[in-house]
């Protein structure tokens, strides 16, 4: 008797980043062309209605959507720190870089702590 082919896996994409409350939607490539999101863009961060939106394609490496998504969630890190609101501005520049990465740092700490799903998606090679 022959062995079934074993059908190739998708990984566990995760669904909802903690802390930030955000949820991530992942279109297949004929979705993604068929919504209003740009074409050019591998994900988008939609601060307002607190999504992320991830385009799956085909010929697109895992680890390029790791990537995306990463990308995405310190957009949506940026903005739930206040950073694109109420931006620091300074003339000293050494305070204004420690200022933004101190916000930059606890949200990506906070959100690594409050998601281990995304974390073992993102850290998996």
């Amino acid at each position: 008797m022959a062995k079934a082919k074993k059908k190739p896996t998708t990984p566990n994409r995760p669904k909802k980043v903690f802390f930030l409350d955000y949820h991530i939607n992942w279109y297949s490539e004929a979705e993604w062309l068929m919504s209003p999101l740009d074409n050019n863009l591998q994900g988008q961060c939609d601060s307002h209605a607190s999504c992320i939106h991830m385009r799956q394609q085909p010929y697109v490496h895992e680890q390029i959507l790791r990537e995306t998504l990463w990308h995405e969630i310190l957009h949506a890190i940026w903005w739930h720190m206040g950073l694109r609101d109420n931006p620091v501005r300074t003339e000293d520049y050494e305070a204004n870089e420690e200022e933004i990465i101190l916000r930059l740092s606890h949200g990506i700490v906070t959100v690594q702590q409050d998601n281990p799903k995304v974390m073992a998606y993102l850290g998996t090679a």
